[in-house]
């Protein structure tokens, strides 16, 4: 620790990968032990099941929770990671910061070639955006080295282009997934398999809305007021008549709009960008 803790790229101390909750008394100490000697980072627990969530809570400073769904349930049911992240949500009640940790390995790297399914873009996308709507405050993504293991069934290149390409999506709007400013209220006509979360960035609201099924599946919300509305992006298309908007998603599709009473040209990078000075709370962690 004494090391290592000045580094410039340390960002927190694991110190917990899947332990369970007998392991309680020994991973507190080994926190109050990291605080003693490096009182400026914290300290990590990933976990995989959701009973040991409360009894290793004051164990650790960020609580994680994983969740691999391609290639190991049967037909890729990713809509799981909403189920596992929302439960750990609930047991955290935001007294911890909570990451969810998303896969983006080939279970082949573990279980052999026939389970080869690596996830593809869009699956990547959909479970990202399933944990923030969940909840979380930031990703991790698991697993650099096991791109390099399965190279053999998919290139590395293809794979690592994807999961840049997510983390500049996800970066470009990280002042939103961390803002706490109060939404306005809208009315959302329920389908079990879609979820939402709605954000607001100073005078401009973001809803993002994910398809869990791998269908097409509709959406519809009313804005209660009249607000110009764009698409950020998505697969599928919206649909705009007075305050109601319909969602035509695609399977395991993710559309985010941003509707505000400004009609502006300034795109999310500038505003962001413009105002990150405005939001303390600005430290999404992506790893």
């Amino acid at each position: 620790i004494n090391e290592f803790k000045d580094h410039p790229t340390l960002l927190t101390w694991y110190i917990n990968d899947e332990t369970p909750a007998c392991f309680n008394k020994n991973l507190r100490n080994r926190t109050l032990s990291i605080h003693e000697i490096d009182p400026n980072h914290p300290t990590l627990t990933v976990l995989c099941k959701t009973r040991d969530v409360v009894d290793l809570i004051n164990t650790t400073d960020i609580m994680g929770f994983d969740e691999y769904p391609v290639g190991l349930y049967q037909n890729g049911q990713i809509r799981t990671v909403d189920k596992t992240m929302s439960e750990t949500y609930d047991k955290v009640l935001e007294g911890k910061l909570f990451l969810p940790v998303i896969q983006i390995f080939d279970w082949a790297a573990y279980q052999g070639d026939d389970k080869s399914c690596p996830p593809n873009f869009q699956e990547m996308r959909s479970m990202s955006w399933q944990g923030f709507v969940a909840g979380g405050k930031g990703i991790i993504f698991y697993s650099l080295f096991d791109l390099f293991r399965t190279e053999h069934i998919s290139p590395f290149e293809d794979r690592w282009n994807d999961v840049i390409k997510l983390t500049d999506e996800i970066w470009k709007y990280k002042d939103i997934i961390l803002s706490i400013d109060k939404v306005n209220k809208i009315e959302t006509f329920k389908n079990p398999n879609v979820k939402f979360k709605q954000w607001k960035y100073n005078s401009d609201n973001y809803i993002v809305v994910v398809n869990l099924e791998r269908s097409d599946q509709i959406f519809a919300i009313n804005l209660l007021d009249e607000f110009n509305t764009e698409k950020e992006f998505g697969l599928g298309s919206i649909e705009k008549n007075g305050n109601n908007i319909t969602f035509n998603l695609k399977p395991i599709d993710v559309i985010m709009i941003k509707y505000s009473k400004n009609n502006t040209n300034n795109n999310t990078n500038n505003n962001t960008n413009n105002n990150t000075n405005n939001n303390t709370n600005n430290n999404l962690i992506i790893i």
